[in-house]
């Protein structure tokens, strides 16, 4: 909802019938620790609504948020890019933020799951969006063949294996599929680094050319970074964001390959 809508919606009094439903959902949300996602169905990233339930994972990427800005100042020159890629896709929130960013662009939205997939084909729908985003299956690049990309953005399993078994009951309701990283967290956010050189065309635009974006936990970044494997993508940008579960404070981090 738009900030100007939420302060009008302020004043606004509950009819009975709102108020017993209201009632109903937070009796629910506590016996069940189910998030209040699923139990409404809708998630919301800024302004745009997404309909979500317990095949996907709850939207809370912070790349919605660069997606405001067009992924400035990564991406100089919005218009000249003409084919994005979604990995992981799931809701498929992500795939619809990139074709309504980037007006120009004809977006694949990857994931391996036919549940994640269905979820996010409704969003499609919703957005009228089902011309401009191509939905398939597949395990990260697998089927994408010799499609190359200007712009591949991924939000990929991240949670680590120790705090896998120390998850709040509310994670325990999403999909382990889309959560479990591996023993560190970073066993898609590697194997995303090492393949996606494959899939970047080397044109672009001025002084940027190409660029992936891949969310996840930071903590063992750097010992990948110094591991001496040389087929990782040629240049590699960190930042934080800092974020916080339940029980920790942990920094997100998103790392901006660009191809040579």
């Amino acid at each position: 909802m738009a900030h100007d809508g939420l302060t009008r919606s302020l004043g606004y009094e509950l009819t009975a019938q709102e108020r017993r439903r209201a009632s109903r959902l937070i009796e629910e949300r506590v016996r069940t620790r189910s998030p209040l996602a699923y139990l409404i169905k809708e998630a919301w990233l800024g302004e745009h609504r997404f309909y979500v339930d317990e095949r996907v994972v709850v939207p809370r990427s912070f790349i919605a948020e660069l997606l405001r800005d067009r992924l400035a100042p990564w991406v100089s020159r919005p218009p000249g890019v003409r084919r994005a890629l979604d990995l992981c896709t799931g809701s498929g929130c992500l795939a619809v933020l990139l074709a309504l960013a980037f007006a120009h662009a004809a977006v694949d939205a990857t994931d391996v799951s036919r549940s994640a997939l269905a979820v996010a084909r409704r969003n499609l729908r919703a957005y009228r969006l089902g011309r401009r985003v191509r939905l398939s299956r597949g395990d990260l690049f697998a089927g994408l063949k010799s499609a190359r990309y200007d712009l591949i953005v991924a939000n990929p399993p991240y949670v680590a294996a120790t705090a896998m078994r120390g998850l709040p009951p509310e994670y325990r309701h999403e999909p382990r599929l889309a959560l479990d990283g591996g023993r560190d967290g970073l066993d898609f956010t590697r194997r995303i680094l090492l393949a996606a050189r494959d899939f970047l065309r080397r044109e672009g635009c001025s002084w940027w050319r190409s660029a992936t974006i891949a969310a996840g936990w930071s903590g063992r970044f750097r010992a990948f970074r110094s591991s001496g494997r040389r087929q990782a993508p040629a240049t590699i940008a960190c930042f934080s964001w800092a974020g916080k579960t339940c029980r920790d404070s942990l920094a997100r981090f998103a790392m901006i390959v660009q191809s040579p």
